[in-house]
């Protein structure tokens, strides 16, 4: 097994992160019709904030499969989110029509501010590892963190 960490750059250096995420959406989509119990969250790169494939798959399953997008949260990581933060919004207001959750992944490890996360308006936000691996021994975490 290889961590995405270890092969997504490489792939978006050669043009394929595009590819992948679409497989992935497909897969994670598939799993969630066949198990309708369950909840995932999927991770994307930053260039499918502006992949109208990849949003017109999403679109399309889900106005097929309207049990799904509920179930369904789609993770950004920080930095990608704020290469191009209009953008990023328009993508994080469409996925929230179709019903999806969006959570902003590694927050910390850029340089977002907090009022670029406000106005992000996403459902959740998972603070970066760096942040909670010591927060136990670290004053200074666990006030981030707070």
């Amino acid at each position: 097994m290889v961590s995405a960490g270890r092969f997504m750059p490489l792939a978006e250096s050669l043009g394929l992160s595009g590819l992948i995420d679409l497989r992935v959406l497909e897969m994670t989509l598939l799993t969630l019709q066949d198990h309708p119990e369950e909840k995932l969250a999927l991770n994307i790169s930053g260039k499918t904030v502006n992949d109208r494939e990849w949003l017109e798959y999403l679109f399309s399953f889900l106005s097929q499969n309207q049990n799904v997008a509920h179930r369904l949260m789609i993770e950004i990581t920080e930095t990608a989110a704020l290469h191009e933060v209009a953008e990023t919004n328009r993508f994080v207001s469409v996925l929230h029509e179709l019903g999806c959750q969006v959570a902003i992944d590694d927050f910390g490890a850029g340089y977002t501010s907090f009022t670029n996360l406000k106005n992000l308006e996403v459902d959740l936000v998972k603070i970066d590892g760096h942040f909670v691996e010591k927060m136990a021994q670290c004053k200074d975490d666990q006030f981030f963190v707070r």
